[in-house]
């Protein structure tokens, strides 16, 4: 059996330690990426519901104050006796959703 020079041996050494050294670097620097990928993807997700759910929440109340404006309307009118000329503008005689009321 032959034995492998000193040269040899050492070269083969550093070359398995570099090659060890890369896969390493190359499995941390994987492993970071994707921790610092996943936290942007959840930031921008949790930006768009954000974004999405305000705009709900203001289209709600935006018909909430129109509703209580119009059972405010309603009550003065039916105090008032004239309950029966509250009808929809568009002559239908209840409201068809046009928001108009005569």
């Amino acid at each position: 059996m032959e034995r492998k020079s000193l040269r040899t041996r050492l070269t083969l050494g550093v070359l398995s330690a570099v090659a060890f050294s890369l896969l390493a670097m190359t499995w941390v620097v994987s492993r970071d990426l994707r921790i610092n990928m996943e936290a942007a993807i959840s930031a921008q997700q949790y930006s768009t519901v954000s974004l999405i759910a305000a705009e709900i929440d203001r289209s709600v109340r935006e018909r909430l104050d129109l509703l209580h404006e119009l059972s405010r309307t309603i009550t003065e009118t039916m105090r008032a006796g004239t309950a029966s000329s509250f009808t929809c503008s568009s002559g239908r005689g209840r409201c068809c959703g046009c928001s108009t009321w005569a």
